[in-house]
């Protein structure tokens, strides 16, 4: 055991101080990648790295306090969160399909794996930061450990990384909104970012794809995966009631307990504050008529949705015991 701290010791002093740049890397699937949290192999090793300044939403709910606070963080609920987060990582996998590059100085970013993972800024195929792609797409928050790789402060990137969180909620982008990630016709810019340009960024490379992925830029990836379309519906029974409920962040807990909903009651998809999205999944509502209710708000109780135009008898009876006000 001692020898194996020593290692990781060594490893660390002799690592930590510089920033080193590791040049054609591939993406490894393992059943524990995340959209901010992957195994990478470079010249034959394996590593598990953590995006500086990024967090996507957690793609399952083994923990299900950061999963509410994701959700408040976005406003959405902690199932869409687990929604965002498996499209996130659906995203990140793609987005990496072809040799990227990695710029780290190897700082413990922890984990539960028995493979040391560190922090790190991601390059892509396409000279682009993965972190503002998942940031500007709605797909992460800007929140996390930073770091200040060559030609760039945290201050810097933080404020970076702070407007564009900022640009994609005014977009109504990604967990923001109800549109898909990045719009076809907003394809981000290729040009490299200056704090990622290391000893050997600048190289051109010659990578050979994934079958089909040639021709993909980083706008039309995002876009097949469009997330009210192409995302997995989560069940309702992988998170427990009593843990969408009571998870600290997401729900104000009541002023008394006879104010304290039910975990039924919990569950409805509230009139006033659901998104677009989990309107349409009521029955009988699409997208004509779930923009309707929104532009209605606000409802004081379940009756008023019947002033809505579209909102007969037949249908009213079939979503009533599915909301709230």
């Amino acid at each position: 055991m001692r020898t194996v701290l020593a290692l990781l010791l060594s490893f660390a002093l002799l690592h930590g101080a510089e920033w080193e740049t590791l040049s054609n890397c591939r993406f490894l699937p393992n059943e524990y990648n995340d959209g901010d949290s992957f195994h990478v192999l470079s010249e034959g090793k394996e590593f598990i790295f953590r995006l500086y300044f990024v967090d996507t939403p957690e793609s399952e709910n083994s923990l299900p306090e950061r999963v509410g606070q994701q959700a408040a963080h976005f406003g959405i609920t902690p199932i869409r969160a687990i929604e965002i987060g498996r499209y996130a990582k659906q995203a990140t996998a793609q987005l990496l399909s072809r040799p990227f590059t990695v710029t780290t100085k190897y700082q413990d970013a922890m984990g539960r794996s028995n493979l040391p993972r560190y922090y790190a800024f991601i390059t892509t195929s396409e000279k682009m930061d993965l972190g503002e792609v998942l940031v500007s797409s709605g797909l992460a928050r800007a929140f996390g450990t930073a770091g200040a790789p060559p030609k760039a402060t945290i201050a810097e990137l933080r404020s970076r990384y702070d407007s564009l969180q900022s640009d994609a909620k005014r977009k109504k982008l990604g967990a923001w909104g109800n549109g898909p990630a990045i719009r076809r016709d907003e394809e981000p810019t290729t040009e490299p970012r200056s704090h990622m340009q290391g000893p050997e960024t600048g190289k051109p490379q010659t990578p050979q794809s994934q079958p089909g992925m040639d021709d993909k830029t980083t706008a039309e990836i995002l876009g097949d995966l469009d997330p009210l379309n192409r995302i997995p519906t989560v069940p309702a029974a992988t998170i427990p009631k009593d843990d969408y409920s009571e998870i600290p962040g997401w729900r104000p807990k009541p002023k008394t307990s006879e104010q304290a909903p039910t975990k039924e009651k919990s569950l409805k998809v509230s009139l006033n504050t659901a998104s677009q999205a989990d309107l349409e999944n009521l029955p009988g509502i699409g997208p004509e008529l779930a923009g309707r209710i929104i532009a209605a708000r606000p409802f004081e109780a379940v009756d008023d949705i019947k002033k809505v135009k579209g909102i007969g008898p037949t249908k009213f009876a079939a979503i009533a015991p599915l909301v709230a006000p």
